[in-house]
């Protein structure tokens, strides 16, 4: 787990070359959102919080000592009834005195000190929030990984957007030039005015297109900066394409990767709320145990004038105090019992979480391996569009073939250009999923 004190610091001040930069690539893009993502900044100030919980914790014990002051002005001094002969042994056995004990002014001062020996409940709720602190470290751990998955998939988006744009921007040109010659061609009476008309409209919706697109690639653009926690609006380019990203890993390293379920974040997660639950059930047992503590207690009183320094009487007192439960109408039993029962629920479903992380990496490298073989068949497939585009240009600027073939061979290169894009695409979104599957960020 990276976050440490470093990262308080990065938390609070930022970090200002960052907040500067303009051009990510793929890992600078999931590096800046990991430090800079709300996500990722509330669960670090989660896990900043569970530390400050086990300083709480150990602090209960340490010593501890207290302080109290008391001043009191009796403007009537209460009145006590007692039996005459406590003062007059031949007074009759009925009768009594009224008389009134105490002065006006009275005042205390108290320093108390106390220290804890044993408390089992102490030490199991230390245990428990240090392992608390490690669920809160796994959070972010698993935080970190969602918003690099996250990051990923909005790249990949933008790349594509990008690749397609680039596309449709030569395949605008193409046509603007191909729409030249036919002018030229139409002027000198070789060609129909409808074959103009044809390629004005094929034309026309390729220049909608292209409006479309741009549109869209501004808001991908403002949605990946708000997944890296910069401002929407700020200027931002990609310094990697689908293509180098592809080219950058090895397939087969991916394919042979297994799955360590015992490593997975997820189920790290579950264990720690396993142990959680343990200690709640310790914690319940030692509580029968006895409670034991020691005190000192230092105080100073006055009954005439607090502001007269011979009339402050001191006293002082050291001991032991020792409680236990004796009797709870089997209050604590059913306790133990229901956090059995929420044991009992975790250990399944921790069960069940083991299982279901081998599925999710079975469906992610098969689908995975599918997208791979797609990936091949579109690459071929390009490769051969373009051949017949080019092939089918040459023939109309011979004069054998129409400029009809020409737009069904650009349109045919067109869709073949776009079906690689998307497998290229598809490859990436696959192993963005294989990759969070098997734990590998």
């Amino acid at each position: 787990m990276r976050y440490k004190f470093s990262g308080l610091l990065i938390l609070l001040f930022g970090n200002l070359s960052a907040q500067d930069k303009t051009s990510f690539s793929l890992s600078e893009a999931q590096n800046y959102a990991v430090e800079n993502h709300l996500r990722v900044k509330n669960a670090q100030l989660e896990y900043e919080e569970s530390r400050k919980k086990v300083m709480e914790t150990t602090a209960i014990g340490l010593p501890q000592i207290s302080a109290a002051a008391d001043y009191r002005y009796n403007i009537q001094i209460p009145v006590t009834v007692v039996d005459a002969r406590a003062f007059d042994p031949n007074a009759p056995a009925d009768e009594t005195v009224a008389i009134q004990f105490g002065q006006n002014n009275n005042a205390s001062a108290n320093l108390n000190a106390s220290q804890l020996i044993f408390d089992g409940t102490f030490f199991v709720g230390l245990q428990a929030a240090s392992t608390y602190k490690q669920l809160m470290s796994q959070s972010l751990d698993k935080t970190e990984i969602e918003v690099k998955d996250m990051v990923a998939r909005s790249y990949y988006n933008a790349l594509i957007a990008d690749a397609n744009k680039k596309v449709i921007g030569e395949n605008v040109e193409q046509l603007k030039e191909q729409k030249s010659q036919l002018d030229q061609m139409y002027k000198a009476g070789f060609i129909e005015e409808i074959e103009v008309d044809q390629l004005n409209l094929v034309l026309s919706e390729a220049e909608k297109r292209q409006g479309t697109l741009h549109r869209q690639i501004s808001v991908m653009y403002k949605l990946l900066n708000f997944q890296m926690g910069r401002d929407i609006e700020a200027p931002l380019s990609l310094t990697e394409d689908l293509s180098a990203i592809y080219a950058n890993y090895d397939e087969n390293a991916l394919l042979n990767n297994e799955l360590s379920v015992e490593n997975h974040v997820d189920f790290q997660l579950i264990e720690t709320r396993e142990k959680l639950s343990l200690l709640k059930i310790k914690s319940e047992r030692v509580s029968r145990l006895p409670r034991i503590g020691a005190f000192y207690n230092l105080a100073q009183n006055s009954f005439v004038n607090p502001l007269q320094e011979n009339f402050w009487f001191r006293s002082s007192a050291v001991g032991v105090s020792l409680s236990m439960p004796i009797f709870t109408s089997s209050m604590n039993h059913n306790k133990v019992q229901q956090s059995r029962i929420q044991l009992n629920r975790l250990q399944n479903e921790k069960q069940m979480l083991a299982d279901n992380l081998k599925i999710e990496v079975s469906i992610a490298r098969t689908r995975y391996i599918d997208a791979l073989e797609q990936f091949r068949v579109e690459e071929k497939n390009l490769s051969t569009s373009k051949k017949i585009f080019d092939i089918t240009r040459e023939k109309q600027k011979n004069g054998l073939s129409s400029s009809l073939d020409v737009t069904m061979a650009n349109n045919q290169y067109l869709q073949t250009q776009g079906n690689f894009i998307n497998a290229l695409y598809t490859i990436l979104d696959a192993k963005a999923t294989l990759d969070k599957a098997l734990n590998n960020y």
